[in-house]
């Protein structure tokens, strides 16, 4: 009797405290507002009716809000809403053709009266890295000045073929596109006017060359994270079935960032033959560390005219990624440098470079939280890229923010000035 009786009390206690314990997970699970902002104008008509029906087929439930602006066609900026049921056709507008403020307005209007706990802006298209290419009437190609890529007879591999890959969203009527300093300004703005001085927690860059260093220290004042790749991508891009998966579990924004890491990995083992394929998530309150370790280190350097042989070395064989030779992986070139300082004799100078060589490995491992790589990257990519040209410094590199506020322009400039020496 007693113990059926206490069966009989302790029975809705246990239910009760699952219910209270369900209830309790679902109020601290993390909610997600997520803008999907692409340019399919440029050749990626096809991808954005396949990265959209991926989002429809991944469900996102009641933790995930997930916006979509699309320019498709002409001057038409068409809004949707990706739900559980499926594609919600919300608005068509007239895109006014100045890149900036189409961006801020898409925000606007994405993010508005937002009481989600996490944002999210995801940017597709075509990517160039950091350099501001410019349009060529002669050729009709996006094109940067390949003197840098050629010079001293360096290399002669052209890049116009990037347009069978994925700087920010290129449009081909009017022809314009979101340059550097677009980009910036537009993130400021929708950071104090639309996100009441918030930063936005994850930017990613379903593009190629997202996930460069000076990318990232451009977008530092205005994101939490980065994610993207240091290399091509294929011209389907991020795995947006697996990234609602991955939004629908009410993860942390960190958890989210790893996670998105994981199923491009996931989707890439399978899809790229080539191998080829990077993807990092990069915590941005880091990056001013790393600049300063670099910065360390670029002064050292600077200091001992007798490395300039090595460097030159480390920089001939550098990893590069695809179509953008112009770019390596940071860690790749420092370990270089390291290297071929080893060979030489130790003196004090050198002893001080190798220490700041170690900052900056330490450094870029807290910025980089998350990477992956295919079969022909492994050992080579290490989470985050940066412009190392051949030769010649290409003019707008020059104007971008991390050149004018850091020293690795300097080091950049020393290496172009010597005899070019090929592989």
């Amino acid at each position: 009797m007693f113990i059926g009786g206490f069966f009989m009390y302790i029975k809705p206690i246990f239910l009760l405290s699952i219910f209270i314990t369900s209830l309790t997970a679902s109020l601290s699970a993390d909610t997600w507002k997520v803008l999907f902002y692409m340019d399919s104008s440029d050749s990626l008509s096809d991808m954005a009716i396949k990265n959209i029906t991926d989002m429809i087929r991944g469900k996102p439930n009641n933790m995930v809000e997930f916006v979509i602006q699309l320019h498709a066609y002409c001057d038409a900026g068409l809004r949707y809403h990706v739900t559980e049921n499926g594609l919600e056709f919300v608005q068509e507008i007239t895109l006014s053709g100045d890149s900036r403020q189409d961006f801020i307005d898409a925000a606007g209007w994405a993010f508005a009266n937002n009481d989600f706990d996490h944002t999210m802006l995801i940017m597709s298209n075509h990517g160039w890295g950091i350099l501001d290419p410019q349009w060529n009437e002669e050729t009709k190609e996006w094109e940067v000045d390949e003197g840098s890529l050629s010079q001293c007879g360096c290399l002669t591999k052209s890049i116009k073929e990037h347009k069978k890959h994925r700087g920010f969203m290129f449009s081909t009527t009017p022809r314009v596109y979101l340059n550097n300093n677009d980009l910036i300004d537009g993130l400021a703005v929708i950071q104090q006017n639309t996100l009441n001085g918030k930063k936005i927690d994850i930017l990613a860059f379903d593009t190629c060359m997202g996930d460069m260093f000076e990318i990232a220290y451009l977008v530092a004042p205005y994101a939490y994270y980065l994610v993207g790749s240091q290399s091509c991508s294929l011209t389907d891009g991020f795995d947006y079935q697996g990234i609602m998966g991955v939004l629908n579990q009410g993860l942390s924004v960190r958890e989210v960032a790893v996670g998105m890491v994981d199923t491009f990995d996931a989707y890439y083992s399978t899809h790229d033959n080539s191998g080829i394929y990077t993807h990092a998530a990069l915590d941005l309150s880091r990056i001013y560390t790393v600049s300063n370790a670099l910065d360390i280190l670029v002064k050292q350097l600077l200091k001992v005219p007798t490395v300039v042989p090595v460097l030159i070395k480390a920089r001939n064989k550098s990893p590069r990624f695809c179509l953008w030779p112009m770019y390596t992986d940071l860690v790749a070139f420092c370990k270089l440098v390291h290297e071929g300082l080893s060979t030489m004799q130790p003196p004090d100078e050198l002893c001080v470079i190798q220490d700041a060589l170690h900052d900056v490995y330490d450094s870029v491992f807290s910025l980089v939280v998350a990477q992956c790589g295919g079969t022909a990257t492994q050992g080579f990519a290490h989470g985050v890229a940066i412009y190392l040209p051949w030769a010649a410094v290409e003019s707008s590199y020059y104007v971008t923010i991390f050149s004018q506020e850091s020293q690795w322009v300097k080091l950049l400039e020393l290496i172009a000035a010597q005899k070019c020496f090929t592989l």
